[in-house]
């Protein structure tokens, strides 16, 4: 499973799940748990995902695998951390500079398709093919998600049944499916997060029921409107409320998807919920499949998370 998070200096995590081996939590042993050694494949289009073995323990569960994406001369292992950017370039490195990181680690890249409505005509990037071809940057993985945890955030009092609200450097946007899978098909991503209706914490169960039938409903538009090849990835919310949480997973997983958004976090909720959170979603999502989770904050609640 992938699953992102906002950390500190730009950095974005991606771990396997609760209690999967991370990279900078090299306390976690892997020696006391069963190993399954069969491999299992997720493939499509532009995306090759092999689980290369499955560990269990009482701490929870995890997956030890290899993402690999066409174009890329490299598979990079997971759990592994993905680069924050601001318009597809990593924060405070040019790209000069961003070649001398070791690779693989630095080569799976996080953008928000946010960040190009008051930049280059998206129309413009299109025609140059898209943000590998436009940065220079074709040895690298894009995934695309709506938001991130600094310059485009969920603006839930102003989300409605048309589309998604966002805070951002240029003003409150509303972003409806059409809109949005337009900038998708123009940036030409590796994989794409579908748009979501993200909910803070403490406001009434009845509003996290519509926050999940929207983001179902925007899955199955995101999905009509996509011509892009890279790999959708289901957006999951439901905020702290289990029981959305699980109908929105099961929805998702009826889909087909290549891939898996654990949304709704860095919302007021704290680490606990994390944790219950997390076990209870990953037990509806196929093994074979990535999934990625966005914006659990600190290192801290990264690592606990994990």
């Amino acid at each position: 499973m992938t699953v992102s998070c906002r950390w500190a200096d730009g950095l974005i995590s991606l771990v396997e799940c609760k209690g999967a081996r991370h990279a900078l939590d090299a306390t976690v042993s892997l020696r006391r748990r069963r190993r399954h050694s069969k491999s299992i494949l997720s493939q499509s289009g532009r995306m090759n995902f092999r689980v290369a073995s499955k560990t269990w323990s009482n701490q929870g569960r995890a997956r030890v695998g290899t993402l690999t994406l066409p174009g890329l001369s490299i598979s990079v292992e997971t759990p592994c951390l993905l680069l924050s950017t601001r318009k597809g370039l990593p924060h405070f490195l040019s790209p000069d500079l961003l070649s001398a990181l070791p690779t693989p680690d630095s080569n799976l890249l996080a953008v928000s398709p946010l960040h190009f409505v008051e930049a280059i005509p998206i129309e413009t990037i299109s025609k140059i093919g898209g943000l590998h071809q436009m940065l220079g940057l074709q040895e690298y993985g894009f995934g695309a998600v709506p938001r991130d945890s600094i310059v485009a955030l969920p603006d839930t009092s102003s989300t409605n049944k048309k589309g998604a609200s966002f805070e951002t450097p240029f003003g409150r946007l509303l972003i409806n499916p059409a809109e949005y899978m337009k900038m998708i098909d123009s940036l030409k991503p590796n994989w794409w997060v579908s748009l979501a209706d993200e909910v803070p914490i403490g406001v009434s169960e009845k509003r996290h029921k519509t926050s999940v039938d929207r983001t179902l409903r925007w899955l199955d538009e995101c999905i009509t409107l996509s011509k892009t090849d890279g790999a959708a990835f289901g957006a999951i919310v439901g905020g702290c409320f289990v029981e959305e949480r699980k109908r929105c997973a099961a929805e998702v997983v009826k889909r087909n998807v290549p891939g898996y958004w654990i949304g709704g976090f860095g919302l007021g909720e704290n680490v606990d919920d994390h944790l219950h959170l997390l076990d209870t979603i990953c037990g509806f999502l196929p093994e074979e499949k990535p999934r990625q989770l966005s914006c659990l904050g600190s290192p801290g609640t990264t690592t606990v998370s994990i």
